[in-house]
This record gives C-alpha cells, sequence and structure tokens, in this order.
C-alpha cells in the first residue's frame, strides 16, 4: 500500500509536470482521458491541476510563475520547488499520454476500492443482496466505461426546456442560428445543441467557403466557433475569412492583381478582428485529435459549435478491419456522442458520391459520399448544389434544408457565390426548392 501511495504522487507530479513543459500536449491527454480535480489525491497536485485549468480558461500562459501567481489569488501556498520535482519527472512532454493514462488508472482503482468498501459495509449491516448486487455492477460499469446511470424525471428537464422556448420567442427559434444566410433558419430553426448536423455539396462549389464564412458571422455576434480545417491549410482558411470580412479578394492577393492599399487594408482587418472568438484547427487529423481538441476548446472557450472539413479526410482513410464506409459510420458514431457530451451542434461537411455530379438533378441524402451512416446519425441536413443553366439565368445555387428531426424539410433559399469575396450572398426568402426535370 505505501509502494501504491509513492507511485500515485509520482504519476500526478507527472502529469503537472507534463502540463507546465507543454500546455496544449498536457491539456490535449487530460482531455482525452476526461482528467478532472477529482483524479488528484495528493492536495499539491489538485491544487496546481485546478490552477492550470482556471489559466487556461482565462487563455493565459501555464508555467511556474503563472502558476505561483494563481495559486496566490486561490489561497494555495505551494513552492517553486515543489512544481520543479513535477517538471523534473517528466524527460519530455511527448510521454504526457503516457502519464495521464497512469493517472487514469490509478484514479480507476481508487474509485474501485472505495465501491467495493462500500458494499462491504452494506452487506456487514444486512443490507439486501440485490441491491448490493446491482450497485456493484452499476458502479463497476461506470468505472470502467464511464458510463453512469443518470435518468430524469419530467421535472427534472423542465427548466431548460421553457427557458428555451422563451429565447425562441424572443428570437423566433430554439437552435445556434445559421447567421450568414439567416433565411435559411426559417425551415432549420438553428442547429440544435447535442446533435451532428451536415452542410453537403459537390467538389468546388463552395461548402468551404459557405462555412467559414458562418464561423466568422459565429465569431463576430460573440458565439464562440471552432473550425477543423482539415482539407486546407490554416493559413488559406484564415484568409478567407479575414478577405470576406474585408471584403477583398484573397485569390487578387495571391497573385499580386489588387489594388495597391489592399494588403495594408487586410492588415487592418485581420487586427481589428484578430481576437474575435473563431479557433481554427488545422493540425488534429484523427478522430480522437479532433474531439479531444473541441473538448479542451469546450473548456477553455466555452464553444457553441463545431464544424469539421469534412468528414471525408479524416485519417486513416480506411480503420484496421474496415471498409471505407464502416470507418466513415465510426466517424459519425463519434461525433454523435462527442456532441451529445459538449451539448453543442458539430456540423461535418461532407461530399457528395461521384455518380450524383453526372446526374442532371437535385442530389439526395443518399448521395453522401462513403456511408450511410452520415444520413442516419445526423439530425439536420443541408445541401448546396447548382441550379441547371437552363432554368437559372442568374447562376444561382440551391441551399435546401433536406432533413430536420426538429422542423421543416424540403425547403430552401437561392444563395450565389461572390467568388471574390469568400461568402455567399442571400438571394431570396425561404422557398421549395428548384424542379430540374418539370415532372415533380
Amino acid at each position: 500500500m505505501v509502494q501504491e501511495l509513492i507511485d500515485s504522487l509520482d504519476v500526478e507530479q507527472s502529469v503537472i509536470g507534463s502540463i507546465l513543459l507543454d500546455n496544449n500536449m498536457g491539456f490535449f491527454a487530460c482531455a482525452k482521458y476526461s482528467i478532472t480535480d477529482d483524479c488528484f489525491e495528493d492536495s499539491s497536485c489538485r491544487a496546481l491541476f485546478a490552477a492550470s485549468m482556471t489559466l487556461s480558461k482565462a487563455r493565459k500562459g501555464v508555467d511556474p510563475r503563472t502558476m505561483s501567481a494563481q495559486l496566490v489569488k486561490g489561497g494555495a501556498d505551494i513552492s517553486w520547488e515543489f512544481m520543479n520535482t513535477c517538471m523534473e519527472k517528466v524527460p519530455t512532454a511527448t510521454h504526457a499520454e503516457h502519464y495521464v493514462e497512469a493517472l487514469r488508472e490509478v484514479y480507476n482503482r481508487r474509485q474501485i476500492v472505495a465501491i467495493c468498501d462500500k458494499a462491504r459495509n452494506d452487506a456487514l449491516m444486512n443490507k439486501d443482496i440485490g441491491s448490493i448486487t446491482a450497485f456493484l455492477n452499476a458502479e463497476a460499469l461506470n468505472v470502467t466505461t464511464g458510463d453512469s446511470a443518470e435518468y430524469y424525471t419530467l421535472a427534472d428537464l423542465k427548466d431548460e426546456k421553457i427557458e428555451q422556448w422563451r429565447h425562441a420567442q424572443e428570437h423566433g427559434f430554439v437552435g445556434v442560428p445559421f447567421r450568414s444566410v439567416p433565411a435559411i433558419n426559417d425551415a432549420l430553426g438553428g442547429w440544435r445543441n447535442g446533435c451532428v448536423g451536415i452542410v453537403a455539396g459537390y467538389r468546388g462549389l463552395g461548402k468551404s467557403t459557405l462555412v467559414r464564412a458562418e464561423c466568422l458571422c459565429q465569431a463576430q455576434a460573440d458565439e464562440a466557433t471552432a473550425l477543423f480545417t482539415i482539407e486546407d491549410p490554416k493559413d488559406i482558411a484564415a484568409a478567407g475569412i479575414v478577405g470576406n470580412a474585408a471584403n477583398i479578394s484573397v485569390f487578387g492577393l495571391d497573385t499580386g492583381n489588387c489594388r495597391p492599399t489592399a494588403i495594408d487594408d487586410m492588415e487592418a482587418k485581420w487586427t481589428e478582428i484578430g481576437n474575435i472568438p473563431l479557433y481554427i484547427s488545422n493540425s488534429a487529423t484523427k478522430i480522437e485529435q479532433i474531439i479531444s481538441q473541441m473538448t479542451i476548446m469546450k473548456q477553455r472557450h466555452d464553444i457553441k459549435s463545431a464544424w469539421v472539413d469534412h468528414v471525408q479526410y479524416i485519417t486513416p482513410y480506411i480503420l484496421p478491419g474496415m471498409t471505407r464506409n464502416d470507418t466513415v459510420a465510426h466517424y459519425s458514431s463519434r461525433f454523435t456522442d462527442t456532441a451529445k457530451a459538449l451539448d453543442i451542434p458539430i456540423i461535418l461537411l461532407s461530399q457528395f458520391g461521384r455518380q450524383v455530379e453526372k446526374e442532371n438533378r437535385p442530389p439526395r441524402m443518399s448521395d453522401l459520399r462513403d456511408s450511410g451512416s452520415l444520413e442516419q446519425d445526423s439530425r439536420q441536413i443541408l445541401m448546396l448544389y447548382s441550379i441547371p443553366e437552363e432554368i437559372n439565368p442568374d447562376s444561382l445555387q440551391f441551399l435546401e434544408v433536406v432533413k430536420n428531426n426538429y422542423g421543416k424539410s424540403g425547403w430552401g433559399v437561392p444563395v450565389k457565390r461572390q467568388d471574390g469575396k469568400q461568402r455567399f450572398s442571400q438571394e431570396g426568402s425561404i422557398q421549395l426548392p428548384p424542379n430540374f426535370n418539370g415532372d415533380q
């Protein structure tokens, strides 16, 4: 038992040391293994972890100096020597996940001991064997899988839902609004917290442009937003967003074909909006990385929505022992669980399959590339597609709500891509989709 206590302190100090050496890697690992203050048995390590989370949420650096100042504010007195000891236990920050996994293992063992102690005491007090067994099964499942037996009465759920409806009465709908094309909310009703949504489109027709414009609008409304740009480099995504805000063609800047003041105007706009709550990630390409970073962003910045551009670019292309459809189904399922856990909408961009591009018809949900699970798991789907020239002299596209478990579907809004401005303009109000074939 003495040796286990020493090992526990060693692991806890190593986790703190990992965070001090590399905040991002340390917090990434802690988010992945759902580490909280309760996981630390040592009071000094618990206080240090709590201080590091407070600094992180305040978007401040985490190092011995800032930690010391934060601890003083919280009334804790922990020496620099203790923090140095923590850092000396860690060869490099690349070991962070190893130590965090070990911390979770030690914590789980303590939980199991506590569960068994309670069951033993209940047995000694002659409590019902059936209830003791049920308690052991439920609590052991919670420790080993993280699944707790949460359930609610109607009364438990009343206040939050009534408040949502009062908000809808004031603002027009319950969900997170689609701000860049506001008319679409008349059918969509906003993206719903805890659910996965999809924005689908053909290659090269602007779904990334649409979503970057939407992320900009969300952040400018002071709604913290996360954008995972897997397909394009982060600087290209950022330039498109700022070019939208500045009303300047990024392609013109890239080719040197711009007005003399364009670069200065772009720099000024970038400075002006640089600190809006829009958080862009380009380093996360695997499903575990994306989910961990979403969790960190929720903890630090209380993000209200997360956008993944796009699901077909998540790596690996095929998971071991799976087909491509099975792989995308796995990704879809993980995002569904994460949306519920974080209580935010997660919107995935998706391509259509190649076959539909050859056919002169509006796309259908079954055209989503690689997996029917995307169609099944999502609760709301928007599709962006071109209207044929013969019925569309103005070169419009159509943004259609094709699935909506919580409102209207089969309605949409005409939009027009403003190529030089990195955005779409709304070209009408909510209406039925265009009839391509004249037989509907």
